[in-house]
């Protein structure tokens, strides 16, 4: 009995998985190059709903009590800030991991990115701490806690130690996962690149040495991305090569393209890296029956506010203002909107009308 129902369940998960990554997936700019990108990344991942796959995937191997690293920031070289797309779905995430699964959220980022990632995750409800367990405190110790860990960018004085020196910090958390949101990744030639094909080396962390290190300590990995030349998407660098403007030679000289090289265990795809990952906390908040870690617009407007505030800007027009990849707040409100209905909808129908459910799982 318990079988059927547990089966019944993951089939609706799934149902569901499936609007969710439709809605994350609306290709707003026109690009032509979602549908074949997140085509190729689903078939490559056993064939089910990116958003349920990755979620059921963090709920399977998180450990409670533990940290998980959250990996984000991209910096916009015209304005020496970072991007505001991968901070509001990083702090959401922090939260809906921290409140559902009990994690502890360390999220490394340049250090010119920290204070803007900082924002965005208070504003999410999270406190600062120290990347240790709290002495004295019982049950979920990190409860509503988040850490910050900044890495040196490669031009930094000192570099190479200061790297060291952030990763030993972070190794000596031993973190149970790891995430990358919209961080730049290196190409099959260790060089990182915009979506236009120009080097960010210099003024990027080696966060790859980061997911590296966590690969050969065991740790798995995940990735959030929208263009393919995000760290952990090398899944599908070859259909990035073969579809992007810059995807198999880029501009600067490097002879290695955009897409990058480096996959994660776990890789998710949206139109914009933020709504995907408010399409993974949705699927998450619904397998864990927790309505209140649901994408709520209101609190993410607010994160978005904050990051704002603190310098972010548009990744595309390098305006400081509530804009992620050009497209308006508005929008990604709505978006937000649609999601938490896919998952509230949906399970107020199947409890009215069981039916539907019931003759697919016995099809």
């Amino acid at each position: 009995m318990t079988g059927t129902k547990d089966a019944r369940a993951e089939l609706l998960s799934k149902i569901i998985g499936e609007g969710l990554d439709r809605i994350a997936t609306i290709d707003l700019h026109g690009r032509g190059i979602v549908k074949p990108i997140y085509d190729a990344a689903r078939e490559r991942q056993g064939g089910r709903p990116l958003s349920y796959s990755f979620s059921r995937g963090l709920i399977d191997l998180a450990e409670e009590g533990r940290v998980v690293v959250l990996a984000t920031g991209f910096m916009i070289r015209r304005v020496m800030q970072p991007e505001t797309d991968g901070l509001t779905g990083t702090a959401y995430l922090a939260r809906a991991l921290s409140e559902g699964l009990g994690l502890m959220p360390v999220i490394i980022c340049e250090a010119a990115a920290e204070s803007s990632v900082a924002a965005a995750v208070e504003a999410a409800g999270l406190s600062r701490t120290d990347p240790k367990p709290p002495e004295g405190r019982k049950g979920r110790p990190y409860s509503g806690l988040y850490a910050t860990i900044p890495f040196p960018a490669a031009s930094d004085e000192d570099f190479k130690g200061k790297h060291e020196t952030a990763l030993e910090g972070l190794l000596a958390c031993s973190p149970c996962a790891f995430v990358s949101i919209e961080r730049p990744g290196k190409n099959a030639k260790g060089v990182s690149h915009t979506t236009f094909g120009m080097s960010m080396d210099d003024i990027s962390a080696d966060i790859d040495d980061v997911m590296g290190k966590m690969e050969d300590e065991g740790i798995p990995t995940f990735a959030v991305g929208d263009m393919g030349n995000e760290l952990g998407m090398g899944l599908i660098g070859d259909v990035v090569g073969a579809i992007t403007p810059y995807g198999k030679e880029c501009r600067c000289g490097c002879g290695g393209g955009v897409a990058a090289y480096r996959r994660a265990r776990y890789t998710m795809m949206g139109t914009v890296s933020d709504d995907a990952c408010y399409a993974i906390g949705a699927s998450l908040a619904e397998q864990l029956g927790r309505d209140d870690i649901l994408p709520d617009p209101e609190l993410i407007g607010g994160v978005l506010k904050a990051a704002v505030t603190a310098g972010a800007v548009d990744g595309i027009t390098a305006v400081n203002g509530l804009s992620i990849d050009m497209i308006g707040w508005d929008t990604h409100r709505s978006l937000i909107g649609l999601m938490r209905q896919q998952v509230l909808t949906a399970r107020m129908h199947d409890a009215e009308r069981p039916q539907f459910i019931d003759a697919l799982a016995t099809f």
